[in-house]
């Protein structure tokens, strides 16, 4: 038997139900394992492809179960007592706390024994591991919010349904770019966007280094271990290209109240029809000193006026509405800072998170 405080294993489970699946086509994904070996409570989910690994020292005996995750995480989720008990014991996992709860283990009908949960990691820490990189908890945060929106939804170019880690950090569909200006990989890698949702829960102040053994690749922290892939077509991946592009010189720049551009945005979306194809029009330099907003019918027209500015020039062009709204609104900070005037392209620097979009025009 193992007794924990309630609230540490409320967070710890929290942590590992990220990693679930839930993919009834794969019924391990609706599973946890839970274990305690060499004085360690682990906790492990996968979704098929990443397996996670939720870690806390104890002082306990070892035992192993693997029962249903969403019985066990809502179950936790729910207790109110200060400690909470887990054994297993004719095989249910006893867990102890408001009150005695009884969860099924999953039988493997073939053996009669507790179903053997894939323990990728017992293999991977035998063999040679290449660091190749390390992840801070603002870093992962960064991604997240600054370079998802930029992330392809699309399989014509597979390699960019993956976040690039290297030099620097990019997430591109070829419409828009999401750059983060940090060195993150000694040896450039291409990770599942799945993965690093996962890594959205590492909370400690511990980096996460990120070691790599053939095409597998293992994040490593404080009480956290995700297994994942180094996804395929890093090869393929037009950095070089990308990084020109984020490199663009712009002859103009003009920074905005935030807020006001997302509320004009907001009201904007109730104009742009599957007719506008998603595009919206910007006129700079109105009056000298103003953005102007457009739906390509003109019924819904507004300005915003510059906080600051390098000209009083004008320049007009189009880019997609969907786009420029979620690069808004992924910035940080009170303004947003346009850089224009160039013919395939704006940029917005988001210089608090050292972040850089790309938004390609729409010609």
């Amino acid at each position: 038997m193992v007794t924990f405080k309630t609230t540490k294993l409320q967070e710890m489970t929290t942590k590992a139900s990220k990693g679930v699946g839930n993919n009834k086509l794969k019924p391990l994904t609706e599973l946890i394992a839970i274990k305690v070996e060499d004085n360690a409570l682990i906790l492990l989910t996968t979704d098929g492809d990443n397996f996670l690994y939720i870690t806390e020292q104890v002082d306990s005996d070892d035992f192993y179960a693997v029962v249903q995750a969403n019985q066990f995480v809502k179950l936790i989720s729910k207790l109110t007592s200060e400690d909470v008990s887990l054994d297993v014991v004719n095989n249910c996992l006893e867990v102890r706390g408001n009150g005695n709860y009884k969860i099924p283990v999953e039988i493997d009908a073939t053996t009669g024994e507790i179903v053997e949960y894939p323990d990728p990691f017992k293999k991977l820490r035998d063999e040679d591991l290449d660091m190749v990189g390390a992840l801070g908890t603002q870093d992962i945060a960064n991604i997240l919010r600054a370079l998802k929106p930029s992330l392809s939804t699309t399989m014509e170019l597979p390699q960019y349904i993956n976040y690039y880690l290297g030099d620097t950090a990019i997430a591109t569909d070829t419409d828009t770019v999401g750059c983060y200006h940090k060195a993150l990989a000694t040896t450039p890698v291409l990770v599942s966007p799945q993965a690093v949702d996962i890594l959205g829960v590492y909370t400690s102040e511990e980096v996460l280094n990120i070691y790599k053994n053939n095409n597998r690749l293992l994040f490593c922290g404080d009480g956290f271990t995700l297994i994942s892939y180094a996804m395929p077509g890093v090869e393929k991946y037009a950095i070089s290209k990308i990084m020109s592009h984020v490199g663009t010189d712009y002859p103009y720049k003009s920074k905005l109240p935030k807020q006001d551009l997302v509320q004009a945005l907001e009201r904007l979306s109730l104009f742009v029809s599957p007719y506008d194809e998603d595009t919206v029009y910007l006129r700079f330099g109105v009056d000298g000193n103003s953005l102007q907003l457009s739906s390509k019918q003109s019924d819904s027209v507004e300005c915003i006026s510059y906080i600051e500015s390098n000209t009083d020039m004008g320049f007009e062009c189009a880019v997609y509405f969907s786009m420029l709204t979620a690069q808004v609104k992924a910035t940080t900070g009170d303004t947003v800072e346009i850089s224009y005037g160039a013919s395939k392209s704006i940029k917005l620097d988001d210089t608090a998170c050292n972040v850089t979009s790309i938004l390609c025009l729409v010609v």
